[in-house]
């Protein structure tokens, strides 16, 4: 450990967990375990409070942080866990609402080995698909929406694009070995993006 670094030490959860994300108030914090078991913890109380018996990539929040998207692709309430919506889908590698929570855009597995990962953008009002964007070759790792919600960066290994979410049209793409994360920044002017091979790139948005 870092000199000057700490570890709080309140609770300790048993297992492999792939994902780990608490939600906008803070107030809970959801992991995914390979046992395929998605559960909500209480920060305050230091208790679990709900179990999800799914699997499919990382659980998300929405803004609001009364819903969470987690399996392929199933919006459960919070915190009593009831199913409001379910959309068809292929498992789900990557998910992401967007800033006012209208959307919810997805990954998808391919749906054989010589198709592209195609991205699914959900409109949440009416549970229809919006746009199908296509052109990953490999699985998609990340998604995230600028803050202004009129952009969508997608990452999965070698690139990195950028989408009009409006449209659905490719914007640019940013090539760097190995891409595997994606984040904008507060103002939406930069894309961040992490490689496995150790390199964060900062690029401009335009």
């Amino acid at each position: 450990m870092s000199q000057g670094s700490r570890t709080l030490g309140y609770n300790t959860f048993p297992g492999y967990h792939s994902t780990v994300e608490f939600s906008p108030d803070g107030r809970w914090l959801a992991y995914n375990s390979t046992n395929g078991t998605i559960t909500l913890w209480d920060v305050v109380t230091r208790q679990p409070i709900l179990e999800i018996k799914e699997t499919g990539g990382g659980p998300v929040f929405s803004p609001d942080g009364k819903t969470l998207a987690a399996a392929s692709i199933v919006l459960y309430s919070l915190p009593d866990g009831d199913i409001l919506q379910r959309f068809e889908s292929s498992p789900v590698t990557a998910r992401a609402f967007s800033p006012d929570g209208t959307y919810l855009a997805a990954g998808l597995w391919p749906e054989s080995r010589d198709d592209d990962a195609p991205i699914i953008i959900w409109d949440i009002a009416s549970g229809q698909p919006i746009h199908e964007l296509q052109g990953h070759r490999d699985d998609i790792l990340s998604l995230d929406f600028s803050p202004n919600g009129e952009l969508l960066a997608s990452a999965s290994y070698g690139q990195a694009f950028l989408w009009d979410v409006e449209t659905g049209q490719k914007l640019k793409i940013l090539d760097h070995y190995s891409v595997t994360s994606v984040d904008f920044s507060p103002d939406g002017t930069l894309l961040a993006t992490g490689s496995s091979d150790g390199t964060v790139i900062i690029w401009p948005v335009e």
